[in-house]
């Protein structure tokens, strides 16, 4: 059965060594509803990843922090020191874009910095090659202006980047963050996996 495949491929995760932090943060929340199309919600469907992410990472032996897991206000403020507080060694911020395209894109500091850009290159290659997402590559500053930086990024103090997972308002990003939920959390967390496993060595 699809739930026994299931447990046999978990169980034989990628492990991580020395039990690192990593923090997921499922952007939005409750009066901020984020991008909408149809019956879906940005804050819904990030929250929905971010928590089968939380799961895949717990198997692979990273230690997680969220900055929500229920459908609730956080401030950037309170994301980053969620992040800072625990000593994560990376923060992931996931997001749904809403404009007319299709596919997953990374964004980092404008300085880009190598661990963020490596962290961005490994989740965008994973998802790529295991969720099947259209690449559009690792991006610099913000959507509205390259001079400018995510509060996340800017003050997060490990690496860090806001991941668009797909376009809300394209029918196949959906499917990939709905139908193909754990297929695509899959996807995120063994790009981080990869990104820490490099980094110790």
């Amino acid at each position: 059965t699809k739930a026994e495949t299931d447990t046999k491929k978990n169980s034989n995760r990628t492990q991580v060594q020395g039990n690192p932090t990593v923090c997921i943060d499922a952007a939005h929340g409750g009066s901020s509803t984020g991008g909408a199309s149809g019956n879906y919600t940005e804050k819904a469907i990030t929250l929905s990843v971010a928590l089968k992410v939380k799961e895949y990472l717990e198997e692979s032996g990273v230690n997680v922090v969220m900055t929500r897991t229920s459908d609730k206000d956080v401030t950037n403020e309170q994301r980053v020191k969620t992040c800072n507080d625990s000593k994560a060694s990376a923060m992931v911020s996931i997001h749904m874009n809403s404009v007319t395209a299709k596919g997953a894109e990374c964004w980092v500091h404008t300085k880009k910095p190598a661990d963020s850009q490596k962290l961005a290159e490994d989740v965008l290659k994973q998802l790529k090659s295991e969720a099947g997402f259209n690449d559009r590559g690792v991006k610099y500053g913000t959507v509205a202006d390259n001079q400018e930086n995510y509060y996340i990024n800017s003050h997060s103090s490990c690496a860090s980047m806001v991941l668009q997972l797909g376009f809300i308002t394209d029918s196949t990003d959906v499917k990939l963050v709905t139908d193909k939920l754990d297929t695509t959390a899959t996807a995120i967390a063994d790009g981080i996996v990869e990104y820490l496993n490099g980094k110790a060595h």
